[in-house]
């Protein structure tokens, strides 16, 4: 569904985590639908009822975020930014002035050098089961992946390489955290400043790279494709007269060719660039939240572990589908490897797992099949390794999420309920393997939303919150 998020009119606003909505409009809301081909049609935007007030970095209303557009409450009071952005901002500019690279890293170069030997890594392309060598440097690189540009965003208040700036630093503190931990083995030891900034650059390695944009195009096609389903020829019209359009036989026949290819995955909706660049930054502000409040262990395994592109890793354990990856706060484990002989895993704090923090090289061997799982594209290791090549996973899903539904609910539900959720490369697989290093499951069992495929005739949702009872209030005797 559209979301709700807190931002500024780009051209009223300078705060990196507003950019990228597009313009403000005081006409009807527009929506950007690109063509296979390249060509652009236009049709109306969902608009969203809730509003969520109190914008936590620019002191303004909530905007309601659809498509390309925004909408955004009059300007109440603009805070100052505090030095730290400051900074940020005059780094940002320095950086984007004179011929600055453009080749990005969807992995960071300091973080790959952990498993380089001779200055080389093995990069291993997982569904192809193809590997070579190369530099750091050079793996796992995008041109202009990260860089900030759109009509409604003023590159002086807003340098194109804000966010890529951003990274940059967070990278620093994240290596020097990972050095603590894979000498101090103890969350405990480091300062809890530091670590709340590696949490965050966790958070960021799940919305940075590629796997996160395409889930974000694939919800909200798929959000459109349910919000048009139904539309018929006279509600065709009816629209394009609401917009002022003049509703001709041929302007009508167009907007149902779009609508009909819409279904069948012809055509997709997609926001600009920097509208998904700062949305990765706002949901990592989220998610960093959830993965600091977890068990933090660092694990030590003999020297063959691998990485790959999405390399935080979320498991969900014993009563979690197989065929499903679970969220970062309902996952029974998160994993992300520092070395190729250090892991860091996060529990759920309801988690009591077994054992010291050792791997065998069956464990590890486990762990490995689950990181490939996770890849996107490629997968890292040791040059004189060539682990990644021979393991065997199924290809990635086509689709990056997938809906089910309607759910069937209790009587007086006022919408239809859908669940939509993350395949893994297991969705298809029969014979899936079974959850890694069995000892830390002891006891645990996920809590699940209730699925389709495990819901009885007659069975139910209910999704309407149960109110709480407020004490009555008491009436103070009046005195005479």
């Amino acid at each position: 569904m559209p979301t709700v998020t807190d931002g500024l009119d780009p051209e009223e606003s300078s705060c990196w985590a507003c950019l990228g909505r597009g313009r403000r409009e005081d006409q009807a809301l527009l929506s950007h639908l690109r063509l296979s081909g390249g060509a652009t049609l236009i049709i109306p935007a969902l608009k969203c009822p809730r509003r969520r007030r109190g914008c936590s970095c620019c002191s303004v209303n909530a905007a309601v975020s659809v498509g390309r557009r925004l909408y955004a409450d009059p300007v109440v009071k603009r805070k100052r930014h505090p030095p730290e952005f400051r900074l940020l901002l005059e780094q940002a500019r320095r950086n984007a002035a004179g011929s600055p690279p453009r080749k990005h890293h969807l992995i960071p170069a300091s973080y790959l050098h952990r498993w380089a030997e001779d200055s080389k890594v093995r990069v291993t392309v997982v569904d192809e089961h193809r590997s070579y060598l190369s530099s750091p440097e050079k793996a796992a690189r995008e041109t202009d992946f990260y860089r900030i540009e759109h009509p409604g965003v003023d590159a002086d208040q807003v340098p194109p390489l804000l966010f890529e700036t951003m990274l940059s630093r967070i990278e620093g503190n994240a290596k020097t955290v990972i050095d603590e931990l894979i000498s101090h083995r103890d969350v405990r030891a480091l300062d809890p400043e530091h670590l709340a900034l590696f949490a965050w650059h966790l958070a960021l390695s799940i919305t940075r790279g590629k796997a996160f944009r395409a889930e974000q195009r694939e919800m909200l096609t798929d959000t459109y494709r349910l919000q048009y389903a139904k539309v018929t020829d006279q509600g065709i019209q009816a629209r394009l007269r609401k917009h002022g359009i003049d509703p001709t036989p041929e302007t009508v026949a167009i907007h149902r060719k779009l609508l009909d290819d819409l279904q069948t995955g012809e055509v997709w909706v997609q926001n600009p660039d920097a509208a998904v660049i700062a949305s990765s930054g706002q949901i990592a502000a989220v998610l960093g939240d959830y993965l600091f409040r977890r068990n933090w262990v660092v694990y030590e395994a003999p020297p063959i572990l691998v990485t790959c592109d999405e390399p935080v890793i979320t498991i969900g354990g014993p009563g979690s589908p197989r065929s499903e990856r679970e969220g970062v706060e309902s996952a029974g484990v998160v994993m992300y490897p520092l070395s190729p002989s250090n892991l860091l895993v996060l529990f759920h704090a309801e988690m009591r797992p077994l054992g010291p923090p050792v791997l065998d090289h069956v464990e590890t061997a486990e762990i490995n099949r689950e990181i490939l799982a996770g890849a996107s594209q490629w997968a890292f290791e040791r040059p004189s390794r060539n682990i990644a090549k021979g393991l065997r996973v199924p290809p990635v899903p086509e689709k990056p999420f997938l809906r089910e539904g309607p759910l069937p609910q209790v009587d007086g539900a006022e919408s239809e309920l859908y669940r939509y959720f993350r395949p893994t490369r297991w969705q298809d697989d029969a014979w899936a393997p079974p959850w890694p290093v069995a000892r830390w499951w002891h006891g645990w069992w996920a809590e699940q939303f209730p699925r389709l495929a495990d819901m009885s005739p007659g069975d139910k949702v209910d999704t309407r919150p149960e109110r709480e009872r407020q004490p009555v209030p008491t009436r103070k005797g009046r005195r005479r």
